[in-house]
């Protein structure tokens, strides 16, 4: 682990070091470099009498004019001449612009100074151009210059860094739009937990804010939680707010793809593209990874799921590949007839190999094959993310735009920094699973002091054995000193717990360690509220129960399929002190009332159920236990109904309701506010803590 740890830092290390040679690639149309490469080129054209070293990769064309006295002259005369500027500052800026780039490019190291002095010594011995009756032979004066000569090239390396400046602009300008909507999220959040919420939640805008664009799915009765399609095709729908967030960007991506192109010819208007995208491409990197980690601190500031921040993680990379393709097509046209080629150098290769990577990424990450194997689809996207980073990394060394790259990677270490040290604090502790249902197991471990358990926390759960690596997402409780996981078994690494488990007679001791505590929002919001509802089914139960154990005002509705699923939590139900609507929707008879019977300690008589109670699916049974009522119903409830009927009855002015539950469950809740909070006079607020990726 510490080895682990030292390669981090040393890896974060060596990215700001590089970070520091590379600088900033932002304001180059303000700096000079136009006139540079204008008259730097235009001076290449006389004949010099002149051998030079050749000591560079690019000597051959900068040797002569970044060592050549008369063409030195020649070329700094060139650059006030072209801007009519001939002020002390501007002959400074030039003559360190000058420095640093024939230092880069040429066999040569000469002061900024040395180029200075190389000017005024120029403006003394100037020799005008049209004087001049044989170009062919060596010049050994400085020469005035033939602006009409320069001007072309001036123009165009004025309107290149112009659209390259402004391409860096843009790619910056995605950034203050998430910047724009952290801080539009930290408010709402702010607002959640003080009691903010709770009073302007019943005011007429806020009401229809809620219904139009918090609550609802994209359609009307349609999928957020749940996926669209069948089998083998199905794909994930944004809500409501996510859609609006995404068309917005489309918008913004839009324009900058259409915006003004200074002085483009059509010749030029081609690289003006290619750059701009490909500039744009390399701004989304930060976002994307710092929205898919797990230690992203905007999920504590803007309280949105994790869920939300992967959403937005898979749009942009959308987009992002998308910039990377159009750059690539178009430098592939450009390239037309030296394709090849440019194929041997590094640069151009890993910018081919990086486009690729990305696409495979793209097709990679589809829902159906994270749905065919998660672990497969998580090892191979971290390769190949890592790869994909590398190549981007050796295209642009030698072009710029690094500093995109360096974020990206600090981003990338810190979440990874933060995971390991999370791990070493919790370390490895022996826990004990036992089978508490056909499907479902229970993880028991020893809490350490320094955990503050809250409810709605999860934690991801690594096993010890050949596949440690492996890790899921599991929402965790607290009973007594220990942290217990309901893990519903399903295939993959859930499935050969359980079947090793199974084989040693359903209970056994394991060694695990547990990266956490992630979540847990909605259980300080839900505290701000007078009365709450809480809903849970499926393998939500677990988080919805320990809200329930700590909520002494409301009432909690579960969903349940038989009643051995109600029994696995026998502990935790002893916890809770609210009134519990009970719905199994899978048995029936006399038979499953006695269970619920034994469930809480109760010794009634078998004839609590009759015949007519087992071909009844609204038989209620009512029992008293731990101080709670307990409505135990058979069939599938109307959640919305319920919803509906406990807001409008409840004696209180606000409700808070938190749910986690089946995604078809939790896309139900969603209509059902959406539908019928306008219609409300109560100030209320939902919660979801159903996580889906």
């Amino acid at each position: 682990m510490n080895i682990i740890l030292l390669l981090i830092a040393l890896t974060i290390n060596i990215c700001f070091a590089e970070s520091k040679l590379l600088g900033t690639t932002l304001g180059q149309v303000n700096a000079g470099v136009a006139e540079f490469w204008g008259c730097e080129i235009g001076v290449r054209s006389y004949v010099v009498d002149f051998k030079p070293p050749l000591t560079s990769a690019y000597s051959k064309y900068h040797d002569k004019p970044c060592g050549y006295p008369p063409l030195i002259g020649t070329m700094m005369v060139c650059f006030t001449n072209l801007t009519g500027n001939t002020s002390e500052k501007y002959i400074e800026k030039l003559s360190m612009l000058t420095a640093e780039k024939c230092n880069e490019f040429s066999s040569f190291n000469y002061t900024a100074e040395f180029y200075k002095q190389q000017y005024y010594n120029a403006t003394k011995h100037l020799v005008d151009y049209r004087d001049v009756k044989n170009l062919s032979q060596p010049i050994y004066s400085p020469l005035t210059t033939n602006v009409s000569k320069y001007y072309a090239s001036f123009k165009y390396y004025k309107s290149y860094y112009a659209n390259v400046d402004n391409s860096t602009y843009f790619a910056v300008g995605i950034c203050g739009y998430f910047l724009a909507l952290i801080i539009i999220g930290a408010i709402h959040n702010f607002c959640r937990e003080t009691s903010v919420a709770k009073s302007i939640n019943g005011t007429r805008i806020v009401k229809l804010f809620q219904r139009y664009i918090v609550f609802p799915t994209l359609l009307p009765g349609g999928k957020y939680y749940e996926a669209y399609g069948w089998k083998y095709f199905t794909i994930l729908s944004p809500n409501r707010a996510q859609f609006l967030v995404d068309f917005v960007l489309m918008l913004l991506q839009i324009g900058f793809y259409g915006a003004t192109y200074y002085h483009a010819t059509h010749k030029n208007y081609l690289r003006f593209l290619a750059d701009k995208t490909g500039i744009m491409s390399f701004g989304k990197i930060p976002l994307l990874i710092l929205f898919a980690g797990r230690n992203n601190f905007l999920l504590w500031i803007t309280g949105w799921s994790y869920n939300t921040f992967l959403h937005f993680h898979k749009t942009l990379s959308y987009w992002m590949i998308l910039d990377a393709v159009i750059h690539s097509i178009s430098w592939t046209i450009l390239e037309l007839g030296y394709y090849v080629e440019s194929l041997k150098e590094l640069y151009f290769a890993c910018g081919v190999a990086a486009t690729v990577i990305g696409c495979v990424m793209i097709g990679q990450s589809l829902h159906p094959l994270r749905c065919i194997s998660y672990e497969v689809f998580l090892i191979g996207h971290i390769v190949l993310a890592i790869g994909f980073i590398a190549m981007c990394w050796n295209h642009c060394n030698i072009l710029g735009w690094m500093e995109w790259l360096v974020a990206a990677c600090c981003v990338w270490f810190f979440d990874r920094l933060v995971r390991v040290i999370r791990m070493c604090c919790f370390g490895i502790r022996t826990a004990k699973i036992s089978v508490v249902g056909k499907d479902l197991i229970k993880v028991e471990v020893n809490k350490p002091t320094w955990v503050r358990h809250s409810p709605g926390h999860y934690y991801y759960v690594y096993f010890a054995g050949w596949n440690m690596w492996q890790n899921h997402p599991f929402t965790t409780v607290q009973e007594g000193d220990k942290l217990c996981t309901y893990i519903r078994v399903k295939k993959g690494l859930t499935q050969r717990v359980f079947e090793t488990v199974s084989a040693n007679g359903g209970k056994m001791e394991w060694k695990v360690c547990y990266e956490g505590p992630y979540g847990g929002n909605g259980s300080y919001m839900m505290k701000k509220y007078d009365d709450s509802l809480l809903i849970a089914g499926g393998s939500g139960v677990p988080g919805i129960l320990d809200e329930a154990s700590r909520t002494s005002e409301g009432k909690m509705v579960w969903i349940a399929q038989t009643l051995d699923s109600v029994k696995a939590y026998e502990m935790m139900l002893r916890n809770v002190k609210l009134d519990l609507e009970l719905y199994i929707t899978r048995e029936q008879g006399s038979e499953k009332t006695m269970r619920l019977k034994e469930l809480w300690g109760e010794a009634e008589s078998e004839d609590t159920s009759s015949t007519d109670d087992k071909s009844n699916s609204a038989t209620e049974l009512e029992i008293k236990s731990c101080g709670q009522q307990v409505h135990a119903y058979y069939g599938k409830p109307n959640v919305a109904e319920i919803v509906d009927k406990y807001v409008r009855e409840s004696p209180s002015s606000n409700v808070g309701i938190i749910a986690c539950g089946p995604p078809k469950m939790m896309d139900e809740l969603s209509h059902t506010m959406s539908l019928n909070v306008t219609k409300w006079d109560k100030s209320v607020d939902y919660y979801s803590e159903f996580q889906i990726w």
